[in-house]
């Protein structure tokens, strides 16, 4: 409007005048507003952060059960044949979490594995800018068998048992970090949503 009333001093030719109001009225548009927050809301940030944590809280799940086998396995009164039937649950559990962390996804999109540029970007604002849009680093939400420390562990004998209680408490640590940071990043969007409601309904 400011670019209006500028053209408007300067006797500039009413369709000048007419472009520049259609131009203001843009950057302000209700319309705009709307299509930011839908971008912004359901499409994409917190959908994939919540998909995201579902995939971690399963992983979690099983690094505890995966716990309480090595526990179990460090027992020495273990007979061959009851050690070898933790062992194969463990295992089991172990092909699960490399399964759980391939097929986390979101329209055909890997979420716990990284990204060629180690970024996810998303829009959350009505600009071309820096602070319309929201950057995720994705080791912040990558886990696999190498950060978790669980790449061939087994609990096949009592040694390796009680080693492995000490690596599934750093993997559990690990995922829990992961885990923080994804919730401080869905609020982060929740509360970008929430701003570019309040100020659409304002429009």
């Amino acid at each position: 409007l400011r670019v209006a009333r500028r053209a408007a001093n300067l006797a500039v030719s009413p369709a000048v005048l007419r472009v520049a109001l259609r131009v203001a009225n843009l950057v302000v548009s209700p319309a705009v507003l709307r299509v930011a927050h839908r971008v912004a809301s359901p499409a994409v940030s917190p959908a994939v952060l919540r998909v995201a944590e579902g995939g971690m809280n399963e992983v979690g799940a099983m690094l505890i059960r995966l716990r309480e086998l090595s526990v179990q396995g460090a027992n020495g009164v273990l007979q061959d044949e009851e050690r070898g039937m933790i062992n194969a649950e463990y295992m089991q559990l172990r092909a699960e979490i490399a399964r759980q962390i391939e097929t986390t996804r979101m329209r055909g999109d890997t979420l716990l594995k990284p990204t060629l540029s180690g970024v996810r970007e998303f829009q959350i604002g009505t600009n071309n800018s820096a602070e319309s849009k929201f950057v995720i680093n994705q080791k912040d939400l990558t886990i696999n068998d190498f950060n978790l420390n669980i790449i061939d562990s087994s609990i096949h004998n009592v040694e390796e048992s009680r080693l492995n209680i000490e690596y599934i408490d750093n993997a559990i640590t690990k995922l829990n970090e992961n885990r923080a940071r994804v919730g401080a990043y869905q609020n982060r969007v929740q509360s970008a949503v929430n701003n570019l409601g309040t100020y659409r309904d304002w429009e």
